[in-house]
C-alpha cells in the first residue's frame, strides 16, 4: 500500500504518505502505522524519516487526545517532551528526565520500568508501546516485545543464533528473531561502527 507512494517524486509521495498516515490514525490502525514506520526507517533517507515520523507524531498525539477527552475510561495520557526532557508521573510525583538519561523501557505488564543513568527505575502505568510510538523520533529502539532501547547506552551486539545487546549499565537485551532484520538495519544506519 504505502511502497507505491514513495516511488514517485519526494513532493509528491509526502502527500501521498501523509495522506495516507492521516487515515491509519483516524482508524486507529496501529498495526499497520507501525509497519508503515518501519518500512520508511528501511527505504528513505533520515531527512525524510524525520519529516514523516514527525507528521506520524502530531496525528497520534492528535487522536490520543482526542479519545481522551472522549472517553473516560482511556487512560492513555501523553508523557510531555520539552526541550529533550521527558516528564514521567507515578504515584511517587512527577519526575523531569533528560531523555539522554533513559537507558532503556522495560515492559511490565500494563506498566513500563523506566532505566535512567545514577538512578532508581521508575514504574510508570503506560505501556511499552504508548513509550515506543512516542520516541520512534529520538534514538531508541524496539528491540524486542519487552525492550526499548537508547542506542547511545550500546556497549556491543553479540551476532550468534540469538542477537544480544549488552548497554552499559551491563544490562543483556535479547533482540527478537522478528525485529532481528530491521533492529540491524536501523543500526547500520545510526551506529554503524558496533556492526563491523
Amino acid at each position: 500500500m504505502f511502497s507505491n507512494a514513495l516511488s514517485s517524486n519526494y513532493l509528491d509521495s509526502t502527500f501521498v504518505v501523509e495522506k495516507q498516515l492521516e487515515q491509519l490514525v483516524r482508524d486507529n490502525d496501529k498495526s499497520t502505522l507501525l509497519k508503515m514506520v518501519d518500512y520508511l526507517l528501511s527505504s528513505i533517507n533520515t531527512h525524510e524519516i524525520n519529516y514523516f515520523i514527525d507528521s506520524i507524531l502530531e496525528m497520534v498525539h492528535k487522536k490520543w487526545n482526542i479519545e481522551k477527552e472522549q472517553d473516560d475510561t482511556n487512560h492513555i495520557e501523553n508523557t510531555p517532551i520539552i526541550s529533550n526532557k521527558i516528564i514521567l508521573s507515578n504515584s511517587d510525583g512527577k519526575h523531569l528526565i533528560d531523555l539522554k538519561d533513559i537507558i532503556r523501557f522495560q515492559s511490565d505488564g500494563n506498566y513500563t520500568r523506566v532505566y535512567i543513568r545514577n538512578s532508581k527505575p521508575i514504574l510508570i502505568s503506560k505501556t511499552l508501546k504508548e513509550f515506543e510510538v512516542q520516541f520512534l523520533v529520538f534514538d531508541f529502539e524496539r528491540v524486542h516485545q519487552s525492550h526499548l532501547i537508547n542506542i547511545h547506552y550500546i556497549k556491543s551486539i553479540k551476532k550468534g543464533n540469538l542477537l544480544t545487546i549488552e548497554l552499559d549499565d551491563n544490562t543483556i537485551v535479547p533482540v527478537s528473531r522478528r525485529r532481528k532484520e530491521r533492529v540491524i538495519a536501523s543500526l547500520k544506519l545510526k551506529k554503524p561502527l558496533l556492526l563491523l
